[in-house]
């Protein structure tokens, strides 16, 4: 996050102890204790410069969608880069919530913002995880050469990073396991969509999953193969004498 302080002016008086518990509750896994946090830091505002309004937004978005609160989410998100749209990980993360809505071409537009930002920061491992999001998310926009063009761009990446095949960095990041835990709703989305869309979009949605099935399960089958042959080496080289 932007580590810029505010003005005189940009917000009433707080001491600052709101935003970082509410901080601390997000990181610990208590969501709903940090909304209150996060709550009475808005009412408030810090005069000692700690943070900006934007990241108190940002937090409170973090929170909402640890709760799948999406929708509460996204209007925080959005608050957010009102404040303050030179974030990528608020891009980023206003990508994840509105894909969790089916909200896939806003998504990819919001997840193509985060990574020009990442791309003007030099954060190539960041931009390695947000490419590896569109790559899912392309072809639900029926995108499938943009899903190619963003595999192999993140592929080069991890080369040039020098990141070794077997890192599990790198591992995951080829599996997909580094996509936020968001993604995964997706599926459980799209089950309950099923039930209000018409014949032809349900066969389309059927193929879609089918497909996400498919890849995703050819993604772990990929680790797990990769890990134990990791593991092997591992302990090969751990025997082998002096």
């Amino acid at each position: 996050m932007d580590k810029q302080v505010l003005g005189a002016n940009d917000a009433p008086h707080d001491d600052g102890n709101s935003y970082l518990r509410g901080m601390a509750q997000l990181k610990s896994g208590s969501p709903d204790d940090a909304i209150v946090s996060f709550d009475r830091a808005l009412e408030g505002g810090n005069s000692d410069g700690l943070y900006r309004l934007y990241q108190v937004w940002y937090g409170k978005g973090e929170a909402l969608a640890q709760l799948e609160r999406y929708e509460d989410a996204i209007a925080c998100y959005q608050q957010a880069l009102n404040e303050y749209s030179n974030d990528p990980e608020i891009w980023t993360s206003y990508g994840k919530a509105l894909g969790a809505l089916a909200r896939y071409r806003e998504a990819i537009t919001s997840y193509e913002t985060g990574l020009t930002l990442q791309r003007q920061a030099g954060d190539r491992q960041g931009e390695a995880r947000t490419l590896m999001a569109l790559n899912m998310l392309y072809p639900l926009d029926g995108r499938m050469r943009e899903s190619a063009e963003a595999f192999q761009q993140m592929t080069e990446i991890l080369n040039q990073l020098e990141i070794q095949s077997d890192d599990p960095y790198r591992m995951s990041i080829m599996g997909g396991v580094a996509l936020p835990n968001q993604q995964l709703h997706f599926l459980m989305h799209w089950i309950r969509q099923l039930n209000r869309s018409s014949i032809q979009v349900q066969v389309r949605s059927i193929l879609l999953r089918i497909s996400w099935f498919m890849f995703f399960g050819f993604s772990l089958a990929l680790i797990l193969i990769s890990t134990l042959w990791w593991s092997k080496r591992r302990t090969s080289s751990q025997s082998s004498p002096a």
